[in-house]
């Protein structure tokens, strides 16, 4: 049993009286930084109890849709078209996912821990939707929405409904214009247009599609990979250095025979995908690009906006061996 089973099984047991005795013992232990964070989510357990519940991915579309909507959001954060999804419902799994962004990425920000934190958070949310509570779950076309939406289907227990937003489509619908590639995720979608999307005609799914989504995501789940892309329309699994190719042909491009700001690049390469990684991946991919020398530095690795990179150049014994 999961650590994280075992200690559920342990407060079941507990009776109202002894659970309310518990919490209180623990609210006395503590600390100033601590008690802020108990409130939050004492606060966060009475605000519970709504009929409608909505499901997003990403920061920024989380927090523009707490500006459109007064209603409950379960927000997930992470990126999820990049990285181990392996069993990401479990603790293990997210363990084990964020044990690679310490491995891997970058955490410039200090924001991996808050960020496993909030995503534990929103699948103990998910567990206790009920049959009675309607479920909106809005994504964009994106590999990271799209396939989060297909966790989340594997993880969601019975609710009433389930609808589905799409904010691509809901854009063009309220817009009547196209604008090609926008919005390439939620967050880019302006709190505005998100109220006018709830209030579209809804679509809800059947009975036959919420058991193919779950099937699809419990079959994600199991992915071993650590990027997940479109390609031809189909959500695929890929090796984590498809992109590379990519992204040295920007680097020719800009480069210009000088060195290029590691910021630009990624921007640049950002701005051409048809996908979505979030820069964190990309950046994760040049450093890579660095250690197998097929791309050269100057300055801080630490920090994207700290270097700058260029195309590797031959070393002399590689010449020689060209000349051969």
């Amino acid at each position: 049993m999961e650590k994280s089973d075992l200690m559920k099984q342990k407060i079941d047991e507990l009776s109202e009286n002894q659970a309310k005795n518990l919490l209180l013992d623990l609210y006395m232990e503590l600390d100033e930084n601590d008690e802020i964070w108990f409130n939050e989510h004492l606060k966060h357990q009475l605000e519970w109890d709504t009929s409608t519940v909505h499901i997003i991915f990403g920061r920024t579309a989380c927090l523009s849709l707490k500006q459109a909507l007064d209603e409950r959001v379960i927000a997930f954060p992470d990126v999820l078209s990049m990285g181990p999804i392996k069993a990401l419902d479990t603790w293990k799994g997210m363990e084990a996912r964020y044990a690679w962004f310490k491995e891997n990425l970058h955490d410039t920000y200090n924001e991996f821990k808050k960020m496993k934190r909030k995503m534990m958070q929103s699948f103990r949310d998910l567990k206790r939707l009920t049959a009675e509570q309607d479920v909106v779950i809005w994504t964009c076309a994106n590999s990271a929405e799209r396939l989060g939406a297909r966790i989340i289907m594997a993880a969601l227990p019975q609710v009433h409904t389930i609808q589905l937003v799409d904010t691509y489509q809901g854009y063009r619908d309220i817009e009547q214009h196209d604008t090609p590639g926008f919005p390439r995720t939620t967050g880019e979608v302006a709190p505005e247009l998100l109220s006018k999307m709830a209030q579209l005609p809804p679509t809800h799914l059947t009975a036959q599609q919420v058991t193919e989504l779950k099937e699809e995501g419990k079959l994600w789940l199991m992915s071993e990979a650590k990027l997940h892309l479109f390609e031809a329309g189909e959500l695929k699994a890929f090796d984590e250095t498809i992109l590379d190719d990519f992204i040295l042909e920007h680097v020719a491009d800009l480069q210009q025979g000088s060195y290029v700001k590691a910021a630009e690049l990624l921007g640049d390469v950002y701005s051409t995908m048809r996908d979505y990684t979030g820069d964190t991946f990309l950046e994760y991919r040049v450093r890579s690009l660095i250690d197998q020398q097929k791309l050269s530095y100057k300055g801080d690795l630490s920090d994207m906006m700290l270097y700058e990179i260029k195309l590797a150049e031959p070393s002399d014994e590689n010449v020689d061996e060209l000349l051969q």
